[in-house]
């Protein structure tokens, strides 16, 4: 409803040659916003071993701890929207 209601009060009366410049002007504003962007990511960490996991690091990102698995379900630790900014990280 707004996009018509756009479409018709701002963009009509523009020629048509300005009308393109905009639109495309727009569509690589929002590409270069989208292309931009740091890569996020999310963490979670099982732990399918008897023994609890005390910390679990990844590159500078502390992502938690689990406990031991007890037969049923495993322990778990999860960090989400993480930002990593290398192609490697070291996990520890």
């Amino acid at each position: 409803m707004i996009g018509r209601w756009l479409m018709n009060k701002v963009l009509d009366p523009l020629p048509v040659r300005l009308q393109v410049v905009l639109v495309l002007v727009i569509a690589s504003l929002i590409v270069w916003n989208y292309a931009s962007t740091t890569t996020e990511t999310a963490f979670v960490l099982h732990n399918h071993t008897e023994r609890p996991i005390s910390e679990a690091v990844v590159g500078d990102i502390w992502i938690g701890n689990a406990a031991a698995f007890n037969g049923y379900s495993t322990g778990s630790g999860v960090i989400c929207c993480a930002a990593v900014e290398k192609d490697r990280v070291n996990v520890q």
